[in-house]
């Protein structure tokens, strides 16, 4: 197994609509192959001292997967390809840490 947080950085303003986008999108993920867990989270003010700064214009996609195959086929699916093209206009940027369970 697999875990994989994706971090994605919006235009501002835009996190409601992605958001929104995003719901339509996890129920096509969680029915794919090897996919054990998907969905999405943003920050919340929790005044715990060591919590990075509060990122508004940030959603972050928790997942975990069966394997590094699993996770290659997902990004190939074609729901996939046609959510990032249709999203390119409000991402910023997007950076994957991809971890294995110790």
């Amino acid at each position: 197994m697999i875990h994989v947080l994706a971090t994605v950085e919006l235009v501002e303003g835009k996190r409601d609509e992605y958001i929104k986008k995003a719901q339509e999108l996890i129920p096509k993920v969680r029915a794919e192959k090897g996919c054990l867990e998907y969905g999405i989270a943003i920050d919340i003010p929790a005044g715990h001292p060591k919590q990075v700064p509060l990122r508004n214009n940030v959603v972050t996609f928790v997942e975990k997967w069966a394997d590094l195959k699993t996770l290659e086929t997902h990004g190939q699916s074609p729901h996939m390809i046609a959510w990032g093209q249709e999203n390119q206009s409000i991402v910023k940027a997007v950076t994957l840490q991809i971890m294995k369970p110790t």
